[in-house]
């Protein structure tokens, strides 16, 4: 995941509002919250790999 998305410079905020743009989305969808939740636990995992901070880019 980090090398495929290193290109693009993906700042943690940005990751924080794709993810809150998604669960607006699928609740207005009228998705179940319990499976919202799902997907929520399914991509936090990714943040640091899609979306490291300046910390780890410098390391």
């Amino acid at each position: 995941m980090r090398e495929a998305h290193a290109r693009f410079d993906i700042q943690p905020a940005h990751f924080d509002r794709v993810v809150d743009h998604l669960v607006a989305t699928l609740s207005g969808l009228g998705v179940p919250g319990d499976t919202i939740e799902a997907i929520g636990a399914t991509l936090a995992p990714l943040k640091g790999e899609i979306a490291p901070d300046s910390s780890v880019r410098a390391g």
